[in-house]
């Protein structure tokens, strides 16, 4: 919390006045919590990002669908296959403390009927 005070000098006709001005501010990260968020570190390679669960998909990096940067992940679904719960994750890069505010967000686009599904992209 951050204290204002302001004083304000009396004149001959009026007394003195104080005002306080109390702001609550809540404390942000500005750490990067997560390495090569936009995929656009390596055009070849989705590290650190990792394919959870592998099972029926594979995971690599493409540049015709994305949201924003130069490219986003690509899991590709095998053919034949019905489970729709692989993801991909990477270790934070540091630590979380209490009372700070992380923000993350991602952009998905499924294309069901050609059984691939594009594309994240977390900042």
């Amino acid at each position: 919390m951050e204290d204002n005070t302001t004083t304000e000098i009396a004149t001959a006709t009026e007394a003195a006045t104080t005002t306080a001005a109390t702001t609550a501010t809540e404390a942000t990260s500005a750490i990067p919590f997560i390495s090569n968020a936009g995929f656009d570190d390596d055009d070849s390679s989705v590290a650190p990002w990792e394919l959870y669960y592998v099972s029926e998909f594979d995971v690599s990096i493409a540049s015709d669908v994305k949201h924003d940067g130069r490219n986003s992940a690509l899991m590709a679904k095998s053919l034949g296959g019905t489970q729709l719960i692989d993801y991909i994750r990477q270790p934070l890069q540091g630590s979380i403390t209490a009372g700070v505010t992380y923000t993350m967000s991602a952009w998905a686009h499924m294309l069901i009927s050609k059984q691939r599904l594009d594309g994240c992209h977390a900042h």
